[in-house]
């Protein structure tokens, strides 16, 4: 027996030993893994950059080996950088051994610049004593990265070339010219001897090429003419030729007028005189000689306007007088100077700017569209809320404006319904470009010239929300179509400092349009992207906004369309009830309770397209008189407590809800169908 224990003993002790070396050769230890992050070639990216991220991970302990080795990178919350791949495929890393794992990083368009912190994540298996089980552990690391916008490039091309150009009155070179510059809006000067100067506001993109080509004018003769000199005309002279010419046109238009007083038009209408009276008083004498005034429009905080007939020709047109101090006329002819190249549909043409002898601008005359005997001339003073339809295609206007403006690099900043002019048409005609740079303060605007009501949060608070850009006139857009479908602004407040604190707020959203009207749900989505705080998670482009737009209007007509179905579905439902109460037999009293069912149906399925809860709560509730069974009954009860729930939530229909009221009416349908069958 002792022997056998012995035995026993020994060969314990034999296989430990045999155990042991093995253990040893293995690693009874944990792996030490040590973590390093490259990125190339630099860790300042612009926009459309694309770098190399390098995770190297080290076994340094010696004791172990690591297994199932995975390598993740994320991003922080909102940003769009791309990771590719996202995470690595698993490795096994020996003792001592290192791998390396590689990811492109890459940066869109439009994200937000600043420094962003990029989380590496290591996660690695260690498979324990004798490689039985496994523990998994996480390494966390950190690598940041520092996103630019690109700059601009902005290429200026002359006819004839060699013209110098100024950027905000500094000298850059001469054309053919291309200058690289941060992204803003600049002041650009053109000039060359002997030709015109031109003078005009350039927008420039981050990553965008803006080319500005232009033709010079040559400077007409009589300035090239050098006072004195021989053979041609002296100052002297000049002098005396302008003073004979404006002595002979003050005694034709004195002729003129002698001859209109004693010839009176007979039949002119007192109230006609009454009006042209008053805008002879309002109007600058000093224009007198080139206008005859024909009515006073109206005054705003920022000018009076006029309509007048041009002498030169008799054009009908409209003048605006501008109240400007002697620092802003400075700017003012460079700021409005964009306008005049302007030339679209939907765009009020400007004729003439100039500061003398006093600052006025001649534009086109907008009659304005009569509405029930009243003349309305712009969307401030047209009656809200508008007919879905007709909001749109007023918009849809203002757009193709935009769209045009953008094309040419002008920005407006702001646009609001009193800038939006109607013709008689109803076509809606944008005014008052480059005047938001001016800088006039009035009641309704800040010392930046915009209308803080629909100014964007990047105008009032650009420290957060980055400059202007043309973003800007997008969101304004978007602000103009709310106010025209709801009846109010997107924000407001007792105080300029109330309202401008909503809208800087990134957490104080506008209502939403169904809150107003539960019809107008379809516009929520629309309008959380077109008022976003954000310029990056607004429309992008005045193309993206108008295809939205085009969307939209054919949901509307859509609805139209469903509308009239409702409306001949409810004469039919009342004709049938009425035949109903007429009916002679039990037989035929279920085949109208079935025609009449059949047509809640058809009406329940388009009040649920529609969203309209009110009417789809009362037919539920003339419903329930046609369901014998209480089960049925309930889920009568049942849709029409959730229906509720609905219209105090603000909760659209939903198409589940509208797939199991459906299913629902079907059988009552059949409950009555199988009646005394």
């Amino acid at each position: 027996m002792k022997k056998f224990v012995r035995v026993i003993i020994l060969l314990a002790i034999f296989g430990g030993v045999l155990i042991y070396f093995p253990l040893v050769e293995a690693g009874l230890g944990s792996p030490k893994l040590s973590v390093y992050v490259d990125v190339s070639p630099s860790t300042t990216l612009q926009w459309g950059d694309s770098a190399t991220l390098t995770v190297t991970v080290k076994e340094t302990g010696g004791e172990d080996w690591a297994n199932d080795v995975t390598v993740s990178v994320l991003v922080p919350q909102g940003s769009k950088i791309s990771i590719t791949p996202s995470k690595s495929e698993p490795r096994d890393i020996d003792k001592g051994a290192s791998a390396s794992f590689t990811f492109t990083v890459r940066v869109p368009e439009y994200e937000e610049p600043g420094t962003k912190k990029l989380t590496i994540i290591v996660e690695y298996g260690d498979t324990g004593w004798l490689d039985m089980g496994e523990t998994r552990y996480t390494i966390i690391k950190y690598v940041y990265l520092t996103v630019k916008k690109p700059p601009a490039k902005l290429i200026v091309r002359t006819t004839p070339s060699q013209a110098k150009v100024y950027i905000n009155g500094v000298y850059k070179g001469l054309t053919p010219l291309t200058i690289t510059l941060e992204e803003g809006t600049y002041d650009l000067k053109i000039e060359k001897e002997g030709y015109e100067t031109i003078q005009e506001v350039v927008t420039l993109y981050p990553g965008k090429t803006t080319t500005i080509s232009r033709e010079l004018k040559s400077l007409p003769l009589v300035s090239k003419i050098k006072t004195g000199a021989s053979g041609v005309v002296s100052e002297g002279d000049n002098n005396f030729l302008m003073i004979l010419g404006v002595g002979l046109i003050m005694i034709l238009v004195l002729v003129v007028g002698i001859s209109k007083i004693k010839k009176p038009k007979e039949g002119k209408d007192d109230s006609s005189k009454t009006i042209a009276t008053k805008a002879k008083q309002l109007f600058p004498s000093e224009l007198l000689k080139k206008y005859e005034p024909l009515e006073f429009i109206g005054e705003g905080g920022f000018a009076k306007v006029f309509k007048v007939k041009r002498k030169s020709d008799g054009k009908i047109v409209a003048v605006k007088i501008p109240r400007i101090d002697e620092k802003i006329s400075k700017v003012f002819l460079r700021e409005v100077g964009t306008w005049l190249h302007l030339d679209h549909p939907n765009i009020v043409k400007l004729y003439e700017a100039d500061i003398l002898p006093v600052p006025h601008l001649e534009m086109e005359y907008v009659e304005g569209v009569n509405l029930n005997g009243k003349t309305i001339r712009s969307l401030e003073e047209y009656p809200k809320p508008v007919d879905e339809e007709l909001a749109l295609r007023f918009v849809k206007g203002v757009t193709q404006a935009v769209k045009y403006a953008h094309s040419q690099n002008v920005l407006h900043r702001d646009i609001k319904p009193l800038n939006v002019l109607l013709k008689h048409n109803f076509t809606p005609k944008l005014t008052d470009w480059g005047l938001s740079k001016i800088g006039v303060t009035t009641s309704s605007k800040t010392a930046t010239g915009y209308t803080p009501l629909y100014a964007t949060p990047e105008q009032l608070l650009p420290s957060q929300y980055g400059h202007t850009d043309h973003r800007t006139d997008l969101y304004q857009i978007g602000a103009v179509l709310y106010e025209l479908l709801t009846g109010q602004p997107p924000y407001e407040g007792h105080s300029q400092a109330e309202l401008i604190g909503k809208i800087t707020d990134p957490n104080y959203l506008p209502k939403r349009p169904s809150e107003f009207n539960p019809e107008l749900y379809i516009f929520d989505k629309f309008f959380k992207k077109a008022l976003a705080k954000r310029k990056e998670d607004r429309f992008q482009s005045a193309d993206e906004l108008l295809q939205a737009l085009k969307e939209l209007e054919k949901v509307v007509r859509k609805r139209k369309e469903l509308k009239k179905t409702v409306a001949e579905l409810k004469k039919d439902l009342n004709r049938s009830k009425l035949e109903l109460k007429k009916s002679r037999s039990a037989e035929e009293a279920k085949l109208k309770t079935l025609e009449i069912l059949d047509l809640y149906q058809k009406l329940a399925m388009l009040y649920c397209e529609l969203n309209s809860q009110s009417e789809l709560l009362e037919l539920l509730g003339s419903l329930k008189y046609y369901v014998k069974s209480e089960e049925l009954k309930k889920d009568v009860e049942a849709a029409r407590e959730y229906l509720k729930y609905y219209i105090n939530e603000d909760i659209p229909i939903g198409n589940e809800f509208a797939q199991r009221l459906n299913e629902l009416i079907s059988h009552i349908k059949m409950e009555v169908k199988e009646e005394n069958a």
